[in-house]
């Protein structure tokens, strides 16, 4: 057994930074039904800072939810986070029901310079040991009858140091070992390193628990760990499989959901001995143990970071999956990375803005001729091309249309627009991802032109005024430091 916990590559500090102790900070909140009355799913007890206008309830959700089961999930969005313990409610409904889900979440918002695989040990373990406890013995108090009405809870703060680490995380391993087989898991990192979306971890009798799925992230490269949001089970009998897809990057299940698009991307052999080895190093609790990636052959082995990106836009072009291109991709920013893979997943039609965050990152606008355009306007190109496995024609129309968004945002010019036309639905602002451009760089949308103005006011057409606001405040904000 390694002596430093650091060693598990989603915890491996990077260049510059240190840490051996410290404190995280949540917000909680108790979802499910009120034990006999009318409402369905509501909140019934939260703290003051939980964000309910950031939809935790839709971000967490597996579908219907009428499968109480216990289990966990680990949702990552970018800048926030949610630990969540699902289990079987012991209220009644109105009709004397008793078939609901209850979820105890805790929402973080990420620290920089903290790996989140850390933030998820701790918060994991903390969203298990939480049940109705907080609530039920108040059930016959306070204002039901309101819908809105939930009881106030105190945010969480949890300390950590390396020593509480390790136990905690030979905890979280022994948890993941009674629920699913070596040979399982070794499978569901296959899949997930040849760019299946979902990555099934099949053969699982039960959910996961929460400490298994901190444990599943324990090997995976930080940058990799981050962004992985984790479904220790489908807690529905109906959901949607786009939606799934969509939200949880890896899904726990006995065996594979029939609904589920058929045939996935089989791993190579260098990724299966990958899988084999993150397995291992699990099973011994020895991080040590992990082997490096073994480098592509190549005939340039020092290959400029622009050269990297023609090739991913060869392979984009040629019709080559994620796994395939994600290894050239490695100079790119995070978000415009996700972007990239996004555009690959066939069965992914939406994704907001919030899900290409990584800690607050934000992206230094390109010219139009850079080959970080002509990758964006590749994938766009390919998105029309394909057309959807699952997704409907209208909602991949959608899908071409926040590419078309993201090009105007990033890459702003009147050659852009001529290159790629407005969105074609209004439910996409055409400057949806511009308030993810550096605020040093945003003078660049300037050079749209006339054009900006037609933006603006597309953008500001949009029904969903929750997607125009951050537009209008970045504007604002830009503005100011100009002196407008």
């Amino acid at each position: 057994m390694n002596d430093s916990a650091f060693a598990w590559p989603a915890l491996r500090p990077e260049s510059g930074e240190s840490f051996q102790s410290g404190e995280i900070e949540a917000e909680r909140a108790v979802l499910g039904k009120v034990h006999g009355a009318a409402s369905d799913f509501r909140w019934i007890a939260r703290s003051p800072g939980f964000d309910l206008e950031r939809r935790p309830e839709r971000e967490t959700s597996t579908g219907l939810e009428n499968l109480p089961l216990d289990g966990g999930l680990w949702r990552s969005t970018g800048d926030r986070c949610y630990a969540v313990h699902c289990y079987k409610s012991r209220a009644l409904d109105q009709a004397g029901r008793s078939t609901a889900l209850e979820k105890q979440l805790l929402a973080y918002k990420p620290a920089s310079g903290l790996p989140l695989a850390l933030a998820a040990l701790l918060l994991l373990q903390r969203a298990a040991s939480y049940d109705d406890k907080v609530w039920w013995e108040r059930r016959n108090l306070g204002s039901w009858r309101n819908p809105s009405f939930s009881l106030q809870l105190q945010p969480v703060r949890l300390s950590w140091g390396a020593d509480r680490l390790q136990p905690l995380i030979q905890e979280a391993i022994t948890c993941l070992q009674k629920s699913c087989s070596a040979q399982q898991v070794t499978e569901f990192y296959a899949r997930l390193l040849a760019g299946n979306r979902p990555a099934l971890l099949e053969g699982a009798s039960q959910p996961l628990p929460c400490l298994a799925l901190a444990a599943l992230l324990l090997p995976l490269p930080r940058r990799t760990a981050s962004p992985i949001s984790l479904a220790g089970w489908i807690f529905s009998s109906r959901y949607d499989p786009e939606s799934i897809a969509r939200r949880w990057s890896a899904v726990a299940c006995q065996r594979r959901p029939a609904r589920f698009p058929q045939g996935e991307k089989p791993p190579s052999g260098e990724q299966m001995r990958r899988a084999q080895n993150w397995t291992q190093a699990l099973w011994e609790n020895a991080p040590q143990s992990i082997l490096r990636p073994q480098p592509e052959r190549s005939q340039h082995p020092q290959a400029r970071p622009d050269d990297d990106l023609r090739k991913a836009i060869r392979l984009v072009d040629a019709g080559a999956d994620w796994a395939e291109v994600a290894p050239h991709l490695t100079g790119l920013a995070t978000p415009l990375s996700r972007l990239v893979e996004f555009s690959l997943q066939r069965q992914s039609w939406w994704l907001e803005p919030q899900e290409l965050a990584n800690k607050g990152e934000k992206i230094a606008a390109f010219s139009p001729r850079s080959q970080e355009a002509q990758l964006l306007q590749a994938c766009l190109k390919r998105a029309e091309k394909e057309g959807p496995t699952s997704a409907s024609p209208k909602g991949w129309k959608i899908k071409a249309d926040l590419l078309r968004a993201a090009c105007l945002s990033f890459s702003p010019a009147a050659q852009t627009l001529q290159r790629v036309g407005w969105p074609r639905s209004a439910l996409v602002p055409p400057l949806l991802f511009a308030p993810l451009v550096r605020r040093s760089d945003r003078e660049a949308l300037l050079h749209l032109g006339e054009p900006l103005k037609e933006s603006l006011r597309r953008s500001d057409e949009c029904p969903y005024q929750m997607l125009f606001e951050p537009i209008e405040k970045a504007f604002r904000e830009w503005a100011e430091t100009q002196g407008q």
